[in-house]
């Protein structure tokens, strides 16, 4: 039997149809001079095939995208091999003896042979049957796994989408906030600004402070800077942007008008540091007599520009002139005609010199006339370069308190100025007046947006506390899953253990064969020593049931031990599935402060526990599945073991001995004792002992798992 299975072990990648071996046990032959020497057929043995499925070879058929078969041409062909009982050297020829030649007692080894096949092919459709179940409940897994992330994925996007709608309505809400405050500031800061500049304007007619600048005093540094006045960027936006008056400030003529009297120059606000004039009450209105004065002084600018061309002319004559003559003098000119020459030159000189003289008289007189008037300089080109800066600045200022043409001539009396200004603080308090109605609207609106704002936050809490039932109906979801898939693992587990038992009672089937055809060939000489044989046997099987008896407690000791400590790991990682879930709840209601529309939110919500329930309606399917095919495996087990008792019944029935010595085995019968019943695993089917294997064998410890015992899977 060693050397079959060393020969079968080369044909392993084989399928099982082709690489075992004919099974063709001889028939028991009568002792003759001619058959002196039989020989025993012995079943081919083969090499223990182990199914692991977590991790599928392609030898064991499981994986379907590997090769499951190959096709190769064995070492003994099973139509080939002749039969064992036959000589050891028969002649070739038609006398060789055939298949059909065997006597009777090969018929029931017949019909052995195809219940193995039966049984065989009836196993193979199991594991195909199991490998399905195993492909079903991995596809499944899969498929909620799958489900799981998806909706994982769009807790998340819906999560970056509130995230981002937040975020705009926070930006949006900000700036018109600060919108809202910037105007309210500076519609403030008119007010402020004004009122004390009608309380001067009403209180004097001081025309030395006409184009002072508004933003030099002190008196804006010493307000209260509180929420009823400009914030850090409300002023950082007035010092970078246009003033509404002109900074630089102008020597102004003195006052046209006479003071009121009882109203000497008096204001209400700090005096400046400077001596600059108010731009509140400035008017400059067109005069003529000032436009002639213009005309004449740019009449003037042009006769000074020629003046100073000419002299600058006659300078370089001069210097010309004098070059010349000192060159000239000393050579060949008499002392009479150098006097002549002289002395005409002179005149010429002395005759520009007053010319001059007449022009710098005059135009220190202009000079003078200018300074007059209010224009200072050290000289007529810085005069005119005031008066230049004034007239400009003047413009600018009349610009910026009266923009469009003025009507009121600047000829008329103080009365109609001060009408004038009157109008304009009319306008401006109108214009304030509006200012206020818009302050008020604004507050209005600024109320309705925190009132909404609170019903946003409210909401928000709400749709937090729904996504927390959310996680933790997932959670459970999970746990369940992680659950069933222990309980395959289990079913697997249970599955190999039958396998393997299964392969020890088809080794026990071949030993069983094995000591048949050994019975059959000496039962007429060692009927004795059988006897004692089949005794010896019988306590080996006590033993051996002892054994399995108590291996079978220990397997379910050791089952119930696997299964408390599953059950502890089970719940330890519930717990920390719970504390993960709590700080992750946590965390996510620290950072993120939700806005997002109610109704897209509740609606993902309700396909998410769409998808939750038919997971639980797949989970419930899934089980029952499980409770089905279990029951199924139970009945495909029962059927098996009935199928062994009826071949132990044969091969009992094949231990008898033939016709011709019936009378001697009944004999053997009548002094042994009244024959038992065949049983599971009885003595009879044990090897028997011969005179060279006398001894026992010792004990493997393999402990057969009780078919019962895959229910608790």
């Amino acid at each position: 039997m060693a050397n079959t299975s060393d020969a079968n072990m080369e044909d392993l990648d084989l399928p099982i149809a082709i690489r075992r071996s004919r099974r063709s046990t001889p028939a028991v032959s009568v002792k003759t001079e001619d058959m002196p020497e039989v020989t025993a057929p012995k079943t081919p043995g083969r090499r223990k095939r182990t199914v692991r499925f977590s991790d599928p070879g392609p030898a064991s058929g499981l994986t379907p995208m590997m090769r499951r078969t190959a096709f190769a041409t064995p070492r003994r062909r099973r139509s080939g091999t002749p039969l064992r009982n036959s000589s050891p050297a028969p002649a070739p020829g038609p006398a060789a003896p055939s298949r059909h030649d065997a006597n009777p007692f090969l018929a029931p080894i017949r019909h052995t042979i195809d219940g193995r096949v039966e049984r065989q092919a009836r196993r193979s459709s199991f594991r195909v049957m199991l490998n399905k179940m195993e492909m079903q409940k991995k596809k499944l897994v899969q498929f909620s796994r799958t489900e799981i992330e998806k909706l994982k994925g769009q807790v998340k996007s819906k999560d970056a989408e509130i995230y981002e709608l937040q975020n705009a309505t926070i930006v949006i809400d900000t700036e018109r906030i600060w919108d809202l405050e910037k105007q309210v500031e500076q519609l403030q800061h008119e007010l402020d600004q004004r009122a004390p500049t009608e309380l001067n304007e009403s209180r004097t007619y001081d025309w030395t402070l006409a184009a002072r600048d508004p933003y030099a005093e002190d008196e804006y540094f010493d307000m209260d800077l509180d929420g009823d006045h400009f914030g850090d960027a409300t002023q950082a936006q007035l010092q970078v942007s246009t003033p509404s008056k002109v900074r630089s400030s102008f020597p102004t003529p003195p006052a046209t008008s006479p003071m009121i009297p009882g109203t000497p120059s008096s204001h209400f606000c700090r005096l400046p540091q400077t001596p600059t004039s108010h731009a509140a009450v400035q008017a400059c209105f067109p005069d003529p007599d000032r436009e002639n004065l213009e005309e004449q002084i740019s009449s003037l600018q042009l006769e000074v520009s020629k003046l100073t061309t000419t002299l600058e002319s006659y300078k370089g004559f001069q210097a010309r002139l004098k070059n010349r003559l000192s060159a000239a003098v000393p050579e060949a000119m008499d002392i009479a005609a150098s006097d002549a020459n002289l002395d005409s030159i002179e005149k010429q000189i002395l005759r520009m010199l007053e010319d001059m003289t007449d022009r710098a008289t005059a135009l220190e007189q202009l000079s003078v006339t200018i300074g007059e008037i209010g224009f200072a300089g050290k000289d007529a080109e810085q005069m005119l370069a005031s008066i230049v800066s004034g007239f400009r600045a003047a413009r600018l200022e009349l610009e910026y308190l009266t923009p469009g043409e003025i009507s009121l001539p600047l000829t008329s009396h103080g009365a109609e100025v001060l009408d004038l200004l009157l109008s304009n603080l009319r306008d401006l308090a109108r214009r304030v007046k509006e200012g206020e109605d818009s302050i008020d609207e604004y507050h209005a609106i600024e109320q309705s947006l925190r009132k909404q704002l609170d019903g946003r936050v409210t909401a928000m809490d709400q749709l937090k506390a729904e996504m927390s039932k959310g996680e933790k109906i997932i959670r459970a979801a999970d746990v369940r899953i992680h659950e069933l898939e222990v309980a395959n693992q289990r079913l697997k587990g249970a599955i190999d253990i039958y396998d393997r038992d299964m392969k020890e009672l088809e080794k026990l089937v071949q030993r069983t064969d094995q000591e048949k055809t050994h019975a059959a060939k000496e039962h007429d000489a060692e009927n004795e020593s059988n006897v004692q044989t089949i005794e010896s046997r019988d306590r080996t099987i006590a033993e051996l049931e002892d054994k399995i008896k108590e291996a079978v407690k220990q397997a379910e000791q050791l089952l119930q031990d696997m299964s408390d400590e599953q059950d502890k790991h089970t719940r330890h990682v519930v717990k920390l599935n719970q504390s993960h879930g709590r700080g992750l709840a946590l965390r996510d209601a620290r950072v993120m402060e939700l806005r997002v529309e109610i109704d897209r939110i509740n609606e993902s919500l309700r396909e998410s526990h769409d998808v939750i329930r038919a997971l639980r309606v797949e989970n419930g399917g899934l089980r029952a599945e499980m409770h089905a095919q279990q029951a199924k495996a139970k009945a495909a087990m029962d059927s098996m073991k009935e199928e062994l008792q009826r071949v132990l019944e044969m091969s009992q029935d094949l231990l008898h001995t033939p016709k011709r010595k019936r009378s001697a085995h009944d004999e053997g019968e009548g002094a042994g004792g009244a024959p038992r019943p065949a049983r599971l695993l009885s003595g009879e089917l044990a090897r028997r002992a011969s005179g060279t294997k006398g001894r026992r064998r010792p004990d493997s410890g393999l402990g057969l798992l009780d078919e019962d015992e895959c229910e608790m899977f």
